[in-house]
């Protein structure tokens, strides 16, 4: 583990090149790419820590990769302040997997998983074709659920029999995946609730992965119902979808041509959650519902029965742009 302190800018060059040492020691064919991405989330860290406290990096090899752990005391980071939506954005396009979770015991820490070149090269290539944004049979997993006390609820509260912190997210239970993109057959009906909320929370594009920011107005661009809703705001569970990706979207999902026209979104929040109600049963939680409910965020009690599914956003800005989805590619 290495070590630095924060707001020691000088120290950032050297962490990096250290975790590039230790990578090219079991992989390195992946050494630039580690250390160019290490860099990017110790410089974030760096710059969010006070001086005196300090900033930790790991690297841990994994039987799937190299993973890389910088770890930092504050909360977690805005996504869409500072540099920090663009780090994102740009880590869902070079590596396997990425992600961040926060505990009062290690603080906020982010990381990311880097297969081995060989692999990672076949992977890209055998998935590319597929969106972004949809499950894959191999990343399917056990929910084992249960009832437990809770006393911020104040009753029973929907937990996982081995719960981790980062299970919830704005208070609510979300769904397990394994992180396997690429593994099995790809589920045209399904999304992977993680790379879901990702798309929703750092403007990702559904189809490629990439920002769908419009680097030119900082909008972001949206393919919704036609009729989406009262002028200037929408909801959805809709991932963004970027430019260039449009012509894409519509091609792989024909009915788009007669259900869905382009917007664009000056921002976007949290609003909701699409997820299955369950209720306590004799051998354990049993489905309240056959279908999803969606669930706002606010309802606190409905929340704490709830294995939230995806997120839905409340838009802002929501304009609709005159481009034709077919030829919208720059």
């Amino acid at each position: 583990m290495r070590t630095i302190i924060g707001g020691a800018l000088d120290a950032i060059d050297g962490a990096a090149a250290w975790v590039g040492a230790i990578t090219s020691t079991m992989a390195p064919a992946v050494t630039e790419l580690a250390t160019a991405n290490a860099r990017r989330l110790i410089e974030l860290a760096v710059r969010a820590t006070p001086e005196l406290e300090r900033v930790h990096i790991r690297v841990i090899p994994e039987s799937t990769g190299i993973r890389v752990e910088v770890s930092h005391p504050g909360g977690p980071l805005e996504p869409t302040r500072g540099s920090s939506s663009s780090i994102w954005a740009t880590l869902s396009s070079q590596i396997q997997d990425f992600g961040s979770r926060h505990s009062p015991q290690s603080g906020h820490v982010m990381w990311f998983l880097i297969p081995p070149r060989e692999v990672g090269d076949r992977m890209n290539a055998s998935v590319a074709q597929y969106p972004y944004v949809i499950a894959w049979t191999g990343e399917a997993v056990q929910q084992s659920l249960t009832f437990r006390h809770h006393p911020e609820v104040g009753g029973l509260r929907l937990t996982y029999r081995d719960p981790h912190p980062e299970d919830w997210v704005y208070g609510v239970l979300r769904a397990r995946h394994a992180i396997a993109r690429g593994h099995g057959r790809p589920q045209f009906h399904r999304v992977h609730t993680l790379r879901q909320w990702r798309c929703m929370e750092y403007r990702l594009c559904q189809v490629c992965g990439r920002s769908a920011v419009d680097p030119d107005t900082g909008r972001t661009w949206w393919l919704l119902a036609a009729d989406a809703s009262s002028p200037g705001q929408g909801y959805t569970n809709a991932p963004p979808t970027c430019r260039d990706c449009i012509p894409r979207a519509s091609t792989q999902c024909p009915q788009l041509h007669d259900t869905a026209a382009v917007y664009s979104a000056a921002a976007c929040e949290p609003y909701a959650v699409l997820g299955t109600r369950f209720i306590a049963g004799v051998g354990g939680p049993v489905p309240l519902e056959e279908h999803t409910a969606q669930v706002p965020l606010d309802a606190f009690r409905a929340l704490a029965t709830v294995l939230a599914e995806q997120l839905v956003v409340r838009l802002a800005g929501l304009r609709r742009e005159d481009l034709n989805m077919s030829q919208a590619s720059r």
